[in-house]
């Protein structure tokens, strides 16, 4: 996947990783919280075809792990992000009510 936009939060790189795909993207906006260089993807700094051309060379070039691309999505389901939720707010999850 590669992405020269601007993103909130970055979930594009998250939906790759499920999949065991490494990303290039834009060292900006969400991607900078979703994307761990060299381990998810890799960044380019900006949206040039030169820099995205070089991104995609190191992205091609490099021996990704399929179980850690994979692990890194999961830590962003609904699980780990509630248990995140609930440790920044303080508030025990069985005092949430789900629908």
């Amino acid at each position: 996947m590669v992405s020269a936009a601007y993103e909130d939060f970055g979930l594009t790189p998250v939906e790759a990783a499920s999949f065991a795909k490494p990303v290039a993207v834009l060292r900006d906006g969400g991607f900078l919280d979703t994307v761990v260089e060299d381990r998810t993807g890799v960044f380019f700094d900006e949206a040039e075809a030169d820099a995205v051309a070089e991104a995609l060379r190191r992205v091609t070039a490099t021996r990704w792990d399929d179980a850690t691309l994979r692990a890194h999505a999961a830590s962003y389901d609904e699980t780990a992000f509630a248990s995140r939720l609930h440790a920044e707010v303080d508030v025990p999850p069985a005092m949430i009510k789900r629908s």
